[in-house]
């Protein structure tokens, strides 16, 4: 027999109340005082016997209500087998994801991952629907939860085991907001193919190191009932230190050093940098100890004697962990260019044009720039600019001509009308005018912010081209149908900037001079900055890295065919580059080193603390969501219980049998009040 509300058994208690009243005499009503006893002295009477129960056949009777009643509110029932309602959510769907990023090459990391790994595939061979993912810059498909569902449980975990002893982790970075998308859509996939809802769960597998990202799931809406499930392999052995690049910088003795960022974690180390040659292995420096407090970075500088023609490679010894104590670095890239000048201006004069040109290109490092007269054109080489002042020789129109036919770039200031007949003969358009009408001074207008020359300028911070004054400005007419581009007008809708295409190479034509007297343009803040672009055009574009990280290669290619090839090696490799080294970049006719290095946030091994994920909303508590499941548990339980009570109604049995036993209580008890003559005994 079971109890619905077993609480009212403790009303049984109340059996104690007759057992008290019925031990208790009563004391004689009458009395009767003789003359004869005023004379004695008072005293308590003796006991000559104990007391002992009064009437107990009516003591029963009375307990036996009481019991009867304490019994009957419990609501007692009798248990019976009765079929468990079904639970919802009973399908279990896991996903698994792996971290396979260059973290998890520190010591053991890898090893640990896979036993837990497999720990957990044990645990879980029986879910109906699970998925195994790795992570890293991108998410691989490990085992399908289709491949699971097909294969019987006891060949499950053979499955997964021979597709882990494949896998290695790799060098890129940990994006586990990347991977935890991809889960989740998983979930999504392996609910619409069930159609019914299932106990969510996404289990993580890495050794959560401080540079893991996790900012893409701020913000994220989990799913009802999605459980995620944190399992660490990192952390046994403390401390590490990695190498963050700087760039290049000049030292006092006139010679050349790397700067780079230490970052270290865990506890304080103390380490040792040395260069080597890449190719010979020799040491190109010295030994250079530095000391690290645990979790801090430092700036260090390693000095070269002379800048390296060759790749290095540096070394960090003194750390418990190897897997990035090698860190790459390619020979500095210098470009070298030359603007070849066409005109009578003297370099020294302040009053002309190229006196500005050559002051605003002194001290460029990158490309290194050297203003050459029109004389040396035949000199010129891909990438460098004609600078076109004035009318050109004969001899200099046919080497111009062949220049822009082949892809080079030319840059004309059109100032004169005698400059026309030989940019008809440039371009094979005529038509080409230039009203040379003086007015107050013009303003720029409409400017192409899409063309690469203004691109720089786009963002409203930077657009406000309105102050920049132009007081001999000619306006410049273009012929019809032609196929010319307009960069900018003047605020009078004239042209001020024309781009047209001589060949496979180009030309821009700038109303007027490059001097104060004509235009406040030279002395503007934007002047050097779009010379700056000219160049990088004449160029092919902005100089490509010679440092990028694990993953970043399609940043270099810009669209066009690049293979790689890695250093000692005879063979280019068959796609991009995957693991750090020195890899030889050809981009067409063009080739240079780029060192390839994993990123530096993966060399910070601090574990994320538990807060950086609840702070994203992320529900880590498996805890609670099973206790959550087993108060449901507990409902259904107690629903169970009360249909059985409802049904059986034992209860009114006890108040009926309490009422006929009460009824025969006041029987005995009038029939022992009248025998006695006294009231109702206690």
């Amino acid at each position: 027999m079971s109890f619905l509300a077993p609480l009212f058994l403790l009303g049984a208690a109340l059996i104690a109340g007759p057992l008290i009243f019925h031990l208790i005499r009563r004391a004689t009503r009458h009395r009767v005082r003789f003359s004869a006893t005023q004379f004695l002295r008072a005293s308590r009477p003796r006991l000559q016997k104990r007391s002992s129960l009064q009437h107990p056949f009516l003591l029963f009777l009375r307990c036996l209500i009481i019991a009867l009643l304490a019994f009957g509110f419990a609501r007692p029932f009798f248990k019976q087998e009765l079929p468990v309602p079904a639970r919802e959510g009973k399908l279990k769907q896991t996903v698994v994801l792996l971290d396979e990023s260059a973290s998890m090459r520190q010591t053991g990391a890898w090893e640990r991952a896979q036993t837990r790994l497999i720990e957990l595939l044990k645990r879980h061979s029986s879910d109906d629907q699970l998925s195994l993912l790795a992570v890293s810059s991108t998410v691989s498909h490990l085992l399908s939860h289709e491949l699971w569902e097909k294969n019987p449980v006891p060949q499950r975990l053979i499955l997964a085991q021979n597709i882990l002893r494949q896998r290695a982790p790799g060098w890129g970075p940990t994006y586990l907001d990347l991977g935890m998308e991809a889960a989740l859509v998983e979930l999504d996939q392996m609910s619409e193919i069930s159609g019914r809802t299932a106990e969510k769960s996404i289990i993580v597998v890495s050794d959560f190191g401080g540079g893991t990202r996790l900012s893409g799931l701020a913000g994220h809406d989990w799913p009802v009932g999605c459980v995620v499930r944190l399992e660490s392999v990192g952390g046994m052995e403390p401390g590490n230190v990695g190498v963050q690049w700087l760039g290049w910088l000049k030292t006092v003795n006139s010679g050349i050093g790397a700067r780079l960022q230490l970052i270290g974690s865990g506890d304080d180390q103390s380490v040792t940098l040395q260069a080597f040659d890449a190719e010979s292995d020799l040491p190109m420096g010295e030994e250079q100890s530095l000391y690290l407090p645990g979790g801090s970075k430092r700036v260090a500088l390693y000095p070269f004697a002379e800048t390296p023609s060759g790749p290095v490679k540096l070394t960090i010894r003194g750390d418990p962990h190897p897997f990035d104590d090698q860190f790459w670095i390619a020979p500095k890239r210098v470009r070298h260019a030359a603007i070849h000048y066409i005109g009578s201006a003297a370099a020294d004069d302040p009053g002309q044009s190229r006196y500005y040109l050559e002051r605003a290109t002194a001290g460029w490092e990158d490309p290194l720039l050297k203003v050459k007269d029109g004389s040396e054109l035949l000199d010129s080489k891909p990438g460098d600019l004609i600078f076109i002042e004035g009318n050109p020789l004969p001899g200099q129109r046919s080497a111009l001509k062949a220049f822009l036919s082949e892809g080079g770039m030319g840059l004309c200031l059109l100032a004169d009308s005698s400059q026309l007949p030989f940019i008809q003969d440039l371009t094979g358009e005529t038509g080409w005018k230039l009203n040379l009408t003086p007015r107050n001074y013009a303003l720029l207008g409409e400017i192409d912010f899409q063309h690469k020359l203004f691109n720089i300028f786009a963002d409203p911070r930077y657009s406000n081209f309105s102050n920049i004054r132009f007081w001999d400005a000619p306006s410049i007419q273009l012929p019809q149908n032609s196929r010319a581009r307009v960069l900018a007008h003047f605020d009078d809708e004239t042209a001020a900037l024309v781009e047209v295409s001589v060949g496979d190479g180009r030309l821009y034509l700038w109303s007027g001079e490059w001097t104060p007297q004509a235009s406040q343009w030279v002395l503007s803040s934007k002047f050097v900055p779009w010379l700056q672009r000219l160049m990088e055009q004449a160029l092919g574009g902005p100089k490509r890295p010679s440092m990028i990280q694990v993953g970043e290669a399609n940043r270099l290619s810009r669209g066009n065919t690049v293979t790689w090839q890695r250093f000692g090696s005879g063979a280019p490799e068959p796609s991009d580059p995957q693991r750090p080294g020195i890899y030889l970049m050809k981009a067409g006719d063009s080739s240079h080193w780029v060192a390839v290095n994993m990123p530096p946030q993966e060399s910070f091994l601090e574990p994320l603390s538990q807060a950086d994920w609840e702070n994203l909303g992320a529900p880590l508590n498996p805890r609670e969501s099973l206790a959550s499941e087993q108060s449901k548990e507990e409902v259904v339980r107690f629903r169970t219980a009360a249909e059985l009570e409802s049904q059986q109604k034992v209860w009114r049995w006890f108040l009926l049998i309490a009422a006929m036993i009460l009824a025969a209580e006041s029987l005995v008890a009038i029939t022992i009040s009248k025998r006695e003559g006294t009231g109702i005994p206690a």
